[in-house]
């Protein structure tokens, strides 16, 4: 997770303060803030990290747990063999000791970056992928499948989305404050369609149905799933 400051910047601070009655609880350290940040600082005095080194995460699936110990291992190599060999530690002490990144430094960038990012995506039908270009498939219940690439933007949580989806479409469905079942809406517009998971599940409510994206990856995808259910 990068980066991640020490606290919140001095003036959402003095505004939380003031809803604590001149307490100090918005200053108290919570999560990865109760790490030893070492004296690396931005130009408003606040200590940060970069890159904030997570070993498992208490919300991802059990899959993505099992799976981040080689992942972040793999990092570290790729990491080494792109600074000549120097490790995560050693290039952030390098980084805190230039004159680059002294407290006159007005930005955090001039700490030097990994340059490569990482990605655990787990989906029923694929399982854990870490590849972003590659192609996977959630099956949803009673929705069907929906292909997109990994790197792109699909919903989390593939649990929920049978209930989400539902309420969502029949809320849009529905006649205007609970008027005759003849004013309900007969086209839908999905503005930021991705894959097409909400227009292609609503096609069966709604005589025309319209999708809007602007990413192209995501525009082919929503085509194929099209495709795959004859729409």
């Amino acid at each position: 997770m990068t980066p991640h400051l020490q606290q919140p910047p001095p003036m959402r601070q003095k505004l939380a303060g003031k809803q604590v009655a001149r307490g100090d609880h918005a200053n108290v350290p919570i999560g990865f803030l109760e790490e030893s940040w070492g004296e690396l600082r931005d130009f408003t005095g606040r200590r940060w990290k970069k890159v904030i080194d997570v070993d498992q995460c208490p919300v991802a699936t059990e899959a993505i747990n099992a799976a981040l110990p080689g992942v972040r291992d793999n990092a570290r190599r790729r990491f080494a063999a792109a600074n000549d060999g120097t490790s995560f530690s050693a290039l952030a002490e390098l980084s805190a000791s230039s004159p680059s990144s002294s407290s006159s430094s007005s930005s955090p960038s001039a700490v030097a970056s990994p340059g490569f990012a990482l990605l655990l995506r787990d989906t029923t039908v694929d399982g854990v992928v870490t590849d972003g270009e590659s192609v996977v498939t959630e099956e949803i219940p009673g929705l069907g499948a929906f292909s997109f690439r990994a790197g792109g933007f699909f919903q989390n949580n593939s649990s929920i989305l049978p209930a989400f989806v539902e309420y969502v479409l029949s809320a849009a469905s529905a006649a205007p404050d609970g008027g005759s079942p003849a004013l309900r809406p007969s086209v839908l517009i999905d503005v930021y369609c991705g894959v097409g998971l909400f227009a292609l599940s609503a096609s069966a409510r709604f005589e025309q149905v319209f999708g809007i994206e602007v990413a192209g990856a995501s525009v082919e995808m929503a085509r194929e799933n099209a495709r795959r259910r004859g729409a």
